[in-house]
């Protein structure tokens, strides 16, 4: 790599970080190189470019999509749980973005008014 970040990072954290980058913890990589290295700290930014690059050097997606979710699992984890869950509105606003209907801003859901964050 001819990043000059990368050229300031010591060979042991190199390790380290590709460690990281393969368990899919770049928060923990960035956390690393700027505890590591001395002034110039480099910034956060900074670090995600060279995350980056890193990434496609080591043929690794940075962004790495959860499965998509099966209304019929969820239902049935939902189901399972000891307690109903306490998830309010969001409930509201989902089942009715599922069933297809708009969702006017201004419109009470489960006692929250969409688009505001004040309750009735």
């Amino acid at each position: 790599m001819k990043n000059p970040l990368w050229e300031r990072v010591p060979t042991e954290l190199r390790s380290r970080i590709d460690e990281l980058i393969a368990d899919g913890r770049k928060l923990l990589a960035i956390v690393a190189i700027r505890d590591t290295l001395g002034e110039p700290r480099p910034g956060i930014y900074e670090c995600m470019d060279l995350l980056a690059e890193r990434c496609a050097e080591l043929d690794q997606p940075w962004f790495r999509p959860s499965p998509p979710l099966d209304l019929d699992v969820l239902t049935e984890q939902v189901a399972a749980l000891p307690h109903p869950p306490e998830a309010g509105s969001f409930v509201d606003l989902i089942s009715e973005t599922v069933s297809g209907d708009s969702v006017p801003h201004g419109s009470p859901l489960g006692g929250v008014l969409w688009g505001s964050s004040s309750s009735e």
